[in-house]
């Protein structure tokens, strides 16, 4: 394995993750400060040419050396696999722990940083929170959050950093939520250029019914600021029922127009239905899945649960245009054998299955809210779970997922066999669903997380030389052990 920081050198590795630390020029070893408790106990100082330069050593030294060959991302070495296995070395996690110690001084930057700049290790705070989240190590946590501060997150830069520190959080589990929640809020409203961290942050603040960012997300749609945030924002006000943003939503339909639907749905509010209504006339029910499902949520289930039904099937229910169609034709015929042709041809149409419209309301009816509208759905998506048809695939997978996510024991058996499945297709697009959020679109949604995908999700990272599909698994393996 090539590591990025050999290539790159460490300058360049500051390039893509910010700057965490200040650049440092070559000191000499003459004037070289003493080492601080953190320096002593993984590295030392060596005279290079007159130069000051940082030898790795201890568990460090580890980490960096064969067959670890770890630089600066944990996904691609061995111990990322120990740490969601919880099979981590605790001298490894201590490691990671004392990585993110911060050092004291006006200039922010950390403890275990070489003094001789490009002469030592640089960079190894993300590797470290990568490390921490992974193993669920909350005997650390005060070390995230000590990251997550307010007063840190405006020295603590760097896009990257950032997106593994949210991560690490939510992956500590339900019972740290009163520590993580002010955490996750600090960084939804932390001042950033790239933003997709607050993406991850915004589902963790919805996972744990916390409020924190109404407003701010209020904001961001009102005033246009933040555009790429927006879907995620408006997928947290719903998520979160804030009736306040309804007139916001209706004004920011036509741009998000699926987070939007799935919003109004959730909140429930009545003065949503026109417009949804208005947009599944216009364009048909087959590219308008999430308006049906919403209408359903909004009291109009006798209209359009039907056709929900329909979708769950992979078939396309006629639009009025197409239903007056239908009757003209039928009506147009005035022999048996004339009328039934016409019956026929619209049977035929009518009974067509595509597997990604399935999918599609699949994906969908995650966010049914009534009981009885849940039930019906949950009876069709048993049917199709049943399905063995290798050419419409995608439909039964996602029934199995949709039917898992709601705690459905045969259907969560049927997933943790999935994620071994001998078509490489299948198993990207399970291991892709379980525990997705926002930063994964058009996954189902959040909460497929079973304990029982543990053990299928380890052998899945031990097996695939895929290194993207690697990275998959161990992220939801990672979330899978986080709803502990």
């Amino acid at each position: 394995m090539i590591s990025t920081t050999r290539w790159l050198g460490w300058a360049g590795a500051a390039a893509l993750l910010g700057s965490a630390a200040p650049a440092a020029a070559r000191v000499p070893f003459s004037a070289a400060p003493p080492q601080n408790p953190i320096q002593a106990k993984y590295m030392d100082f060596v005279d290079e040419a007159g130069g000051l330069a940082c030898k790795v050593k201890g568990k460090l030294a580890e980490l960096q050396g064969a067959p670890n060959d770890c630089y600066l991302d944990l996904d691609e070495c061995k111990p990322s696999r120990e740490a969601v296995g919880g099979t981590l070395d605790p001298g490894l996690a201590e490691l990671f722990a004392d990585l993110l110690v911060i050092a004291p001084g006006d200039a922010f930057g950390f403890a275990y940083a070489c003094p001789g700049g490009d002469d030592g290790p640089q960079y190894l705070e993300g590797l470290a929170m990568q490390g921490l989240g992974y193993a669920k190590a909350d005997q650390y946590l005060d070390r995230l959050l000590t990251l997550a501060s307010a007063e840190t997150l405006t020295k603590f830069t760097g896009a990257n950093n950032r997106d593994h520190l949210v991560h690490a959080l939510l992956n500590m589990g339900p019972k740290h939520k009163d520590a993580v929640v002010p955490a996750l809020a600090n960084l939804v409203k932390a001042d950033a250029k790239t933003l997709h961290f607050k993406e991850v942050a915004l589902e963790g603040l919805a996972r744990y019914e916390s409020d924190a960012a109404v407003d701010y997300c209020l904001e961001q749609l009102k005033t246009g600021e933040s555009k790429s945030l927006h879907p995620a924002c408006v997928a947290y006000l719903g998520e979160r029922r804030a009736k306040a943003a309804v007139p916001v939503l209706l004004g920011a339909y036509e741009k998000e127009r699926e987070a939007v639907a799935r919003a109004l749905g959730l909140i429930g509010d009545a003065a949503a239905v026109a417009a949804l209504e208005e947009r599944v006339a216009d364009q048909g029910a087959r590219v308008t899945v999430p308006e049906v499902v919403a209408l359903v949520n909004l009291g109009k289930g006798k209209v359009y649960m039907p056709r929900l039904l329909l979708l769950l099937e992979g078939k396309t229910p006629l639009s009025e245009k197409d239903e007056a169609k239908k009757k003209e034709d039928i009506a147009k015929a005035k022999k048996p054998a004339q009328k039934k042709k016409a019956q026929e041809k619209w049977a035929e149409k009518e009974g067509r299955v595509d597997d990604q419209l399935a999918r599609a309301a699949a994906i969908e009816a995650a966010w049914l809210t009534g009981a009885a509208d849940v039930k019906a759905a949950t009876a069709v998506l048993q049917k199709q779970a049943k399905i063995s048809d290798p050419k419409l695939w995608k439909m039964w997978v996602h029934a199995n997922l949709a039917l898992a996510m709601r705690g459905d024991k045969a259907a969560i058996g049927k997933v943790a066999k999935l994620i071994g499945d001998p078509k490489e297709d299948i198993r990207k697009e399970v291991i892709q669903a379980i525990g997705a959020s926002y930063d994964m679109p058009g996954a189902t949604a959040r909460g497929v997380a079973d304990a029982a995908f543990l053990a299928p999700l380890l052998a899945a990272i031990d097996a695939t030389p895929d290194k993207q599909l690697r990275q998959r698994a161990l992220h939801a393996a990672a979330v899978v052990r986080s709803f502990d």
